[in-house]
């Protein structure tokens, strides 16, 4: 299954009927019924919806992103989100290039973004927290973590997947240079995996389980519950469409925060659109939505701008810099700021026009 493909959000067709008024009164209730839907709808009078293209990889912590775009909350606050699905991590090489507005990854991958490619984008919202949606595979002749040793292992180098088995493997006391990686797509490890090609694949919702239930004789062997803070997802601006279009930027927040509510509201009707739009069963994702913690506005706030929360993620993320840069797979020269990559600017907007 290609884990990317390219969506927009679907738009109904119409015609005018003509019934037996005359001209001025159909001209004048045709204006007033349009008047009354866009203010129904909260759609500015006259305003073109402002276009922001998104690039993801196929993941369950974009559920509330899938049912925003279905329900139609972005278009609801003059949003026309273009939704890009791309294999494995290359929804950020286009975000480096200028190819996107806007991209979900994760926070290793996103310090290694800084590191490599400047300061040209801002976290202005937290996606998910992984808290079992990520892990490995392994035969069960792998009776643990230290028998990967000399094995050769799926996984997509400098990716999401390939900083999570560097951090396991360091628990266990063991380097890269003591395995063989095989650079495969998280959706290509897992298929590896299956069909006997490798015997460790690293991967993620929804290949993790989907391919653990059809092996018999392997497990999940470690996954990111043990790990909470190793796995965090974030969404990226780049600095010039947030410095040039904020109300875009907001009504994504918006929209996506609208969601979430529905997620939580009406379960199986998200469930059924998460399902369709990554082609696994509407049980599979309501499994992997277990797999994951995806923060409401409050929370948000806390983990971009508060210091003194638990869910600050400027913590985990200095351990990371720190930890990658022991790695070498990110430079050690010129330390990262972490907090100069977070910005609750947006998610602040969002929280003071509540209620309003």
């Amino acid at each position: 299954m290609n884990r990317r493909t390219l969506s927009y959000p679907e738009k109904d067709g119409g015609h005018t009927a003509i019934g037996r008024s005359g001209p001025r009164v159909r001209g004048l209730v045709t204006a007033i019924l349009l008047l009354t839907v866009l203010f129904v709808m909260d759609i500015p009078y006259a305003a073109a919806a402002v276009p922001l293209r998104l690039g993801i990889a196929t993941w369950i912590g974009y559920l509330p992103v899938y049912v925003a775009l279905k329900k139609g909350f972005y278009q609801k606050y003059g949003l026309d989100l273009k939704l890009i699905t791309f294999p494995g991590d290359e929804a950020v090489t286009a975000f480096a290039t200028d190819s996107i507005d806007m991209t979900g990854t994760a926070s290793a991958t996103t310090v290694a973004l800084r590191d490599h490619g400047g300061a040209f984008f801002k976290i202005i919202m937290i996606c998910d927290m992984s808290v079992g949606s990520d892990g490995i595979l392994a035969r069960n002749s792998i009776k643990g973590i230290a028998d990967f040793k000399g094995k050769r292992i799926g996984v997509e180098e400098f990716a999401v997947s390939h900083f999570f088995l560097l951090q396991v493997l360091d628990k266990a006391g063991l380097r890269e240079s003591d395995v063989t990686l095989v650079n495969l797509t998280p959706a290509e490890a897992a298929t590896a995996y299956r069909v006997g090609a490798v015997d460790i694949a690293v991967t993620y919702a929804p290949y993790l389980r989907e391919v653990n239930a059809e092996v018999h004789d392997g497990r999940i062997i470690v996954d990111s519950s043990s790990m909470p803070t190793a796995i965090m997802d974030f969404f990226l601006v780049r600095g010039d469409y947030l410095s040039t279009h904020p109300a875009a930027v907001e009504s994504f927040v918006r929209g996506t925060l609208e969601g979430l509510a529905f997620i939580r509201g009406e379960p199986r009707e998200a469930a059924a659109i998460g399902a369709k739009q990554m082609e696994i069963s509407e049980a599979q994702v309501s499994a992997d939505l277990t797999g994951v913690i995806i923060p409401d506005l409050a929370q948000n706030i806390d983990a971009l701008s508060n210091p003194d929360s638990k869910l600050y993620i400027g913590v985990p993320l200095e351990r990371l810099v720190t930890f990658l840069e022991s790695k070498a797979q990110i430079s050690s020269g010129t330390h990262i700021d972490v907090a100069a990559m977070m910005d609750a600017t947006v998610l602040e907007e969002v929280k003071s026009s509540e209620g309003k």
